[in-house]
């Protein structure tokens, strides 16, 4: 794994305070340039390699502490998702409070969306190894509640569109 990655994955970048929930900080940095924010692409990048973890380890307190990461990476993650914005749910980054972030930056991407979607379908997989009911992370409705869910429909409904987006 990439030291920047091991690093984002071990310290103070994910839940960088106190909140219930789990928001991770690209930079800690708030000025010059501003980087303080939840980049939605680098924490799907960021919660893979925990989910990644959460699939592999046999140790049990990590177990525990990686579910209740992506458990809440994915309850802040939905909530994202609906917040009123002017780019919604391809937006590149938003707030650490979860709240839209209405300053000036390139939307969409488009890309967040997928990478999100691939963290917690591979957490997800894991829960269903072990009998979990996973309907909170994916519930296959249309319109849904599901966090996965309305990735996925957000991906297949617009992987072509305008050639516009900012995706990286």
């Amino acid at each position: 794994m990439p030291p920047a990655t091991a690093r984002l994955v071990d310290e103070e970048s994910i839940k960088p305070d106190s909140s219930s929930l789990l928001p991770v900080c690209a930079s800690p940095s708030k000025s010059n340039p501003d980087y303080y924010y939840h980049w939605t692409h680098d924490a799907g990048v960021t919660l893979l390699e925990v989910s990644t973890r959460f699939n592999t380890t046999s140790d049990a307190t990590e177990i525990a502490t990686y579910k209740q990461k992506l458990s809440d990476y994915a309850t802040f993650s939905r909530g994202i998702q609906a917040i009123s914005s002017a780019s919604g749910i391809r937006t590149a980054k938003s707030n650490m409070d979860g709240s839209a972030y209405t300053g000036s930056w390139c939307n969409p991407q488009r890309n967040g969306a997928a990478t999100r979607a691939l963290s917690l379908i591979s957490f997800a997989h894991k829960l269903i190894s072990e009998g979990s009911n996973v309907a909170t992370y994916y519930d296959g409705q249309c319109p849904t509640s599901s966090v996965v869910m309305a990735d996925l429909e957000y991906v297949a409904n617009n992987w072509n569109a305008d050639k516009n987006g900012c995706d990286i």
